[in-house]
């Protein structure tokens, strides 16, 4: 079964706004609530065109995870803008790949965080040419140490999603099934 153009669109939809959004994340350190209620409505309108238990149980889900994530907000383990994030973009996923999505958002984390440990380090023992280099590649985010800004973990929701998504979308444009 191929996917419907609408369900297409509500996809796109939802990764655009979380593209804004690690965009924003990276520049500002700030995921504003408008993408956030753009990616859950996207989300909403993608599991609506996919049936009313899916919506449920995506609802269901939703609303755990967001229990979850405040709870670690409260401990200072996750940010807010992170943690109603990633609340939404579980809307994005069919119920059953939620905790496929929370995985690969988790290893994209780490794998960010890596980064910029490693950038850190490179900027504050590099040669003066490769603190130039690595202040240049990152110029929007090259003050993020001084301010003491966390890293932008919208990134790796970003990343996480399309992780979790990307086998099915190729499944469903290879024409074999699809359950977007």
């Amino acid at each position: 079964m191929n996917p419907s153009p609408l369900a297409a669109i509500f996809l796109f939809s939802g990764l655009t706004g979380l593209v804004d959004a690690a965009a924003g994340d990276t520049k500002n350190g700030i995921i504003p609530n408008y993408l956030v209620v753009f990616v859950a409505g996207a989300g909403l309108a993608l599991r609506i065109a996919s049936g009313l238990t899916s919506v449920l149980l995506s609802l269901v889900c939703a609303g755990l995870a967001f229990v979850v994530l405040v709870f670690l907000t409260h401990r200072n383990m996750i940010g807010g803008g992170d943690a109603k994030l990633i609340a939404a973009a579980t809307l994005l996923v069919p119920p059953d790949r939620i905790v496929l999505l929370l995985l690969n958002i988790a290893l994209a984390g780490g794998l960010l965080s890596c980064f910029c440990i490693a950038r850190f380090f490179v900027a504050k023992n590099a040669h003066q040419s490769a603190r130039r280099f690595a202040s240049h590649l990152f110029a929007g985010n090259s003050n993020r140490k001084k301010t003491s800004r966390p890293m932008p973990y919208a990134l790796a929701i970003l990343c996480g999603v399309i992780a979790s998504i990307f086998p099915e979308v190729f499944q469903c444009f290879s024409a074999t099934s699809c359950s977007l």
